[in-house]
């Protein structure tokens, strides 16, 4: 039989209440952002946002072909460009909801145009 070789790849649970925050890393130098330096930001940006824009998300949704063709129109467009690379260039997108729907059709409704569907790393939250 062979010898039983000691677990070397395992996952730790850390309590919650003290590790909730986010580890920047930057040129090999880490820092720490905590939750509620995290909120204060978030907050601020939630309560400045205050009318819906149009949800020009949702075209990220179609085929690759035709959500081509409607970028190009939307980069078109005065102050597109700008946002569309503000998009693009993250490392991730954060999206925030006001609500937290439950059936299909609340989440099409509610959801479909507040997120960049061409973006992979993405994260949304209530």
């Amino acid at each position: 039989a062979l010898p039983r070789l000691a677990v070397s790849d395992t996952a730790h649970k850390f309590p919650p209440a003290q590790h909730n925050h986010l580890a920047v890393l930057r040129k090999n130098r880490f820092a720490e952002l905590s939750a509620a330096e995290l909120e204060v930001q978030l907050t601020r940006i939630r309560n400045t946002v205050m009318q819906p824009g149009v949800p020009v998300g949702a075209l990220t949704l179609d085929n690759h072909d035709n959500w081509t063709h409607a970028r190009e129109a939307l980069l078109a467009l005065p102050g597109n460009a700008e946002k569309a690379q503000l998009v693009e260039s993250a490392m991730i997108v954060l999206c925030l909801d006001d609500s937290a729907p439950i059936t299909r059709e609340e989440i099409w409704a509610a959801w479909v145009g507040n997120r960049w569907y061409d973006k992979h790393q993405r994260m949304s939250f209530i």
